[in-house]
Parts: C-alpha cells; sequence; structure tokens
C-alpha cells in the first residue's frame, strides 16, 4: 500500500523512486512480487486496451529497470548475430528514397532487409530459454489480468506481453546496441539506419500491424 501510495505521488520523480524500490526489493528477492502487483494495479485503472501500459509509469519504468538488469544475455542471444551482421555488411537496408545512395537499388535494399528480418524474429524466438524466468512469469501474470479483464478481445494477452518485451526491451536494444552492452561503440551511419529500419518493423509486428494490403512501405520510413 505504501509503494502503491508513492507510486500516485511521485509523477516527474520515478526514476529515483524506482531505482531505489528495485534494489531494495531484489535484495529481499520480491522484486517480480512488486512489479506484477504494480502492473495489476495499472491494468485494473485502465479501460481502453489501446493504451495499456503506453503512458510511462512507476510500474512501467519498473519494469523497463528490471528487464534492462536482468536481460543481458537473452538479448546477446535474440539480437547480438543480426546486430553484428549489419554492422560487418556493406549492403543497405534503406528503404527511405530521400535518403537512399545515389547507386542504391530499392529492391535489392528490400530484399536484404526481409532477409534480416527473418533471421532476427527467428533468432527472437528460439531465444526463450535465455529469457530470465522472473521476467517471464512477470508476463505470464500480465497475460492472466488482462484475459480476465478483457475476456472478448482476443489479441490482448499477446499486446500486453509485446508492449513490454518488443516496444520496451528488443527495439530500443536494435536503436542503441552500445547502450546495452551489446557492442563496444555506435555502429556507422548506414549500420544504424539498418538497425532502425528492423528497429522499426518490429515495432510493427509488436503493435500487430500485417504487412501487405493497405500498409504500405511508408510505414518502414523515418524521419
Amino acid at each position: 500500500h505504501s509503494v502503491r501510495a508513492l507510486a500516485d505521488l511521485c509523477h516527474s520523480n520515478r526514476v529515483p523512486l524506482a531505482t531505489s524500490l528495485l534494489k531494495i526489493f531484489r535484495h529481499e528477492r520480491k522484486e517480480c512480487e512488486l512489479i506484477r502487483s504494480l502492473c495489476q494495479a495499472e491494468i485494473a485503472r485502465e479501460t481502453d486496451t489501446a493504451t495499456l501500459f503506453r503512458a510511462t509509469s512507476l510500474a512501467t519504468t519498473l519494469m523497463d529497470f528490471y528487464m534492462r538488469a536482468e536481460c543481458g544475455l537473452f538479448l546477446q542471444s535474440a539480437l547480438l548475430d543480426t546486430i553484428q551482421k549489419l554492422i560487418d555488411s556493406k549492403q543497405s537496408a534503406e528503404l527511405n528514397p530521400t535518403k537512399m545512395e545515389v547507386n542504391d537499388d530499392a529492391c535489392t535494399n528490400a530484399e536484404f532487409l526481409l532477409l534480416v528480418l527473418d533471421q532476427v524474429t527467428q533468432s527472437i524466438f528460439t531465444s526463450i530459454d535465455a529469457c530470465p524466468r522472473g521476467v517471464r512469469y512477470i508476463c505470464h501474470c500480465l497475460q492472466k489480468a488482462v484475459i480476465a479483464k478483457w475476456p472478448g478481445e482476443r489479441l490482448v494477452r499477446t499486446r500486453v506481453v509485446s508492449g513490454f518485451i518488443f516496444l520496451r526491451l528488443l527495439c530500443p536494444a536494435l536503436l542503441s546496441p552500445r547502450t546495452f552492452n551489446l557492442v563496444l561503440e555506435q555502429p556507422q551511419q548506414m549500420a544504424t539506419r539498418s538497425l532502425i529500419m528492423v528497429a522499426k518493423c518490429l515495432q510493427n509486428l509488436a503493435n500487430l500491424i500485417e504487412f501487405g494490403g493497405k500498409v504500405s512501405l511508408k510505414f518502414l520510413f523515418f524521419k
């Protein structure tokens, strides 16, 4: 009850509060229960599945910090080969015509991007065992909570997990692999743009946007 009261009061001071709480509860080995409780309270207050966990709160900040602290091996297993492939490759994955080099071919770039996307999604989904049990437990609890509240929403159990794992962990790690200790130096410009393209596609995947039909390549363009 004290933590929930602090969560309602912290507002812009949520980062130091989250850091302190995570240290305390990890020492007591109760960090999963803390995050689960705060996330379930947020689910109980939410009325729209489309905005669930999209705003920054104490619960999402704690989950972000916890995943960063615990998911190093998972990120290496899921993303490192793809990141290194893009760093070493001389092939661009750029699809934005205004950012392509003179000698770039859009079809060749698109084929390369699809190849990389196939590799990274396969790598992510075969790295489940590397994902920490605590993170998996929290995701399981979140799925149970949203199914109980919105039994008629077919995709809510997927959204609640992808919103954390993809949007708050995998995509940020692709956009800034150095920050997540996946590489020693920030990739060069072409590799950075390719990583942005891959992250954007994974973001659409996490948002359950299906490519094809009315969804064009403009969904992949970054400013």
